[in-house]
């Protein structure tokens, strides 16, 4: 089980801290209090990702430019949860 910070997650997911600690008030984002402090699963980071890209909208160009930032966030919180570099990050061979 890995916690992460909420600095963490909001580098993850383009937000700032404030929006990631209200996604957690809002039960939207499942966090935990360790010691005081707040801490995120990993794995709630990803359902809360899946989440985002099956909600949809109704406008097309909301739902292109969210699928967009998800679709980043989600890599990039797969490249961080195996502790890889980030994509653009990636060592060249």
């Amino acid at each position: 089980m890995r916690l992460l910070a909420p600095a963490q997650v909001a580098d993850l997911l383009a937000v700032s801290q404030c929006t990631v600690r209200r996604l957690c008030r809002s039960g939207d984002l499942m966090s935990y209090r360790v010691g005081g402090l707040l801490r995120i699963r990993a794995t709630a980071v990803e359902r809360y990702l899946l989440a985002s890209v099956n909600r949809g909208g109704n406008e097309a160009e909301t739902a292109r430019a969210e699928g967009a930032r998800t679709a980043l966030a989600a890599r990039q919180w797969r490249h961080a949860a195996n502790g890889e570099p980030p994509p653009d990050r990636q060592p060249s061979d």
